[in-house]
């Protein structure tokens, strides 16, 4: 099982290998300010970051999100489970996760659907037009293959 609000390395990296880092705040392709590793809570046009206060802001950012994904989750995850949600969380927003059919599957112990859902949370609304980004695609092609992996040293 996982710690308390906890996120495993795996889900740290994979948040980090898409998000990407910039030291320097830019609008994202929805038209939200962004900084360091996609951290967007009052970001304005000129801040300024360095690596160490982004990847600061990014567990965060992420211990946020494992919050939200521990309080809502009815049932045990292992940590590459919990991770997976964490960063799907982190991405989409709690709002998303606490209405989706996401979080009913996982409750639901529907393992095996999570991946086909992940798959499904592909799109990016710019000016009401729904655009699939191959980033997204590859997002959640991942955290599907990290929610399926059972860690090192967990059982499954």
């Amino acid at each position: 099982m996982i710690p308390f609000r906890g996120v495993n390395a795996a889900t740290i990296e994979l948040v980090k290998r898409f998000e990407g880092f910039s030291s320097v705040a830019y609008t994202d392709r929805a038209g939200v300010w962004t900084i360091g590793y996609g951290h967007t809570i009052g970001v304005k046009e000129g801040n300024v970051y360095t690596q160490e206060q982004g990847y600061a802001m990014l567990l965060f950012d992420l211990g946020v999100a494992a919050g939200f994904v521990g309080d809502v989750v009815k049932r045990p995850l292992n940590g590459n489970q919990f991770g997976a949600l964490v960063s799907f969380t982190f991405n989409c927003g709690v709002n998303a996760f606490l209405n989706s059919r996401l979080l009913r599957l996982v409750n639901r112990r529907m393992d095996c659907a999570v991946r086909w859902e992940l798959s499904r949370w592909v799109h990016c609304n710019v000016d009401g037009v729904q655009y699939v980004l191959p980033g997204l695609v590859r997002r959640r092609a991942e955290e599907g293959i990290l929610y399926a992996t059972a860690p090192i040293g967990e059982e499954a």
